[in-house]
């Protein structure tokens, strides 16, 4: 209402708007009031506070781009999925780059900040079938999304010539390229030797 008399009450007062910012309540000297006063027989002159709403930016440390997100009224963030990283883990969310502090979906959030994903590398492993040769033990058990390229030893059958490494598809591995993912079971295949008189 624009205008009171003796007689008014319960008049009661709606938010204003304002671009980019959050209602907080009207004010009158400086106290909040959430209704026009009863019996008021001069002019008022009511305040309306607004405040920048908190914002939370990500950084993902090598994972997917997340746009910054505004804090809730209740001080927290509303649910966000996680980050993805190819060939990574996610551990969660930090308030620091060293890990320290955790942020969980109840951390109360009173100022706008960054958050920091952590991440573990995925380690996939290599097992191998000799098929009764003789394995070299310089051929890798694990790998990593990041390693590469790793090129994988012969092994030795006596009595066959060493064909190749091949994989749980039946495809030829001759050695794993970086950015491969996925535990590996490679076979040895040999051809047989003709004997010679």
């Amino acid at each position: 209402p624009r205008f009171i008399n003796i007689e008014t009450k319960d008049a009661p007062l709606y938010p204003a708007t304002k671009k980019d910012y959050i209602f907080k309540g009207w004010y009158l000297n400086g106290e909040p009031i959430g209704k026009l006063p009863e019996g008021h027989t001069g002019p008022l002159t009511l305040e309306a506070k607004f405040v920048k709403p908190l914002q939370v930016t990500f950084d993902t440390c090598g994972g997917a781009d997340f746009a910054p997100m505004d804090v809730l009224e209740s001080g927290r963030l509303p649910e966000f999925r996680n980050p993805m990283r190819m060939g990574y883990s996610f551990q969660g969310w930090y308030f620091d780059k060293d890990y320290l502090f955790p942020f969980t979906s109840d951390s109360f959030i009173t100022n706008s900040c960054t958050l920091y994903a952590k991440w573990k590398k995925d380690v996939y492993s290599i097992t191998y079938d000799g098929d009764g040769g003789i394995l070299a033990r310089s051929n890798p058990k694990s790998y990593t999304f990041d390693d590469g390229p790793i090129v994988l030893r012969p092994a030795m059958k006596q009595g066959y010539t060493f064909e190749g490494w091949y994989n749980q598809f039946d495809k030829k591995v001759e050695f794993i390229r970086k950015n491969t993912m996925g535990d590996m079971q490679l076979k040895a295949k040999y051809t047989k030797n003709t004997s010679q008189e």
